[in-house]
């Protein structure tokens, strides 16, 4: 008799463990649907692009910039070249 009560008591500790472990991954994917839902721009990302004197590299295009993940996608096509030199 005292086999089964051992027996039910840890079946009763395991069934509470399982819906407890269930509860906390339905909260945690709850949380981060709702960051997720949050973290979505409602406007459009833009890239300014500036020029200054002297500077050797210009960016030709840029990729990937309204992704979700556009900080691991994003791609720049740049051109290097020759600054002019005057010659006084």
């Amino acid at each position: 008799m005292n086999a089964l009560r051992a027996g039910l008591i840890s079946f009763a500790k395991l069934l509470q463990l399982l819906v407890i472990s269930v509860t906390v991954i339905f909260l945690i994917k709850g949380v981060l649907v709702f960051t997720s839902a949050q973290s979505t721009p409602s406007e459009e990302r833009e890239f300014k692009k500036r020029e200054y004197v002297g500077m050797p590299v210009r960016v030709r295009k840029v990729k990937n910039l309204q992704s979700e993940t556009w900080h691991n996608d994003l791609r720049l096509r740049w051109r290097m070249f020759r600054p002019s030199r005057s010659i006084s």
